[in-house]
């Protein structure tokens, strides 16, 4: 008993017919010409292929494979600089705050007024009655003077007559 020759051909190859005795079943042939045209479009039609249609024509698509050699051929593109954008970020973040800064010291030099004898005229004026014995001058000195300045540590003192500190009125002193 002879045994047939072994199979040679290649498994990943579906679509192709096995290597042996075997031959496709003849069928009737079209007419020269008459079959489907053969081009990048339509490949040549297979009868082994499922249902006999020819598959259309698919680039291969760019990038990676799937291949493990692949993970050394293909690269993200490099990321964009931004180097314009922080520094405008910056330069914004510094002039806003240039710009509180500026706007606090204004209205601190507004609400604060005179905090020494001579830059305030209707402290002046406070200064002079607690200085010739107005008690009520003094403490009115006191109340309407910024905190921490001269005029109210002179309104405090009754015009220089007791100690600082003392938190009793001018009024039931003098």
């Amino acid at each position: 008993m002879s045994q047939p020759p072994p199979p040679t051909g290649a498994p990943q190859e579906p679509w192709r017919p096995p290597a042996g005795p075997y031959r496709p079943p003849a069928g009737p042939r079209p007419p020269a010409g008459a079959g489907p045209a053969a081009g990048p479009s339509r490949p040549a039609a297979d009868p082994y292929r499922p249902g006999g249609y020819a598959l259309p024509y698919q680039a291969t698509p760019p990038g990676p494979t799937g291949s493990p050699l692949d993970a050394y051929a293909y690269q993200l593109p490099a990321p964009r600089r931004r180097t314009g954008l922080v520094v405008a970020i910056v330069v914004g973040a510094v002039a806003l705050l240039a710009a509180l800064t500026v706007v606090v010291v204004a209205l601190v030099g507004l609400v604060g007024g005179g905090r020494a004898y001579g830059e305030d005229a209707d402290l002046d004026r406070l200064w002079d009655s607690c200085a010739e014995g107005d008690a009520q001058a003094c403490d009115d000195l006191y109340l309407e003077s910024p905190v921490g300045s001269e005029y109210e540590e002179y309104g405090d003192t009754c015009g220089g007559r007791f100690p600082p500190g003392e938190q009793l009125w001018c009024r039931g002193r003098m």
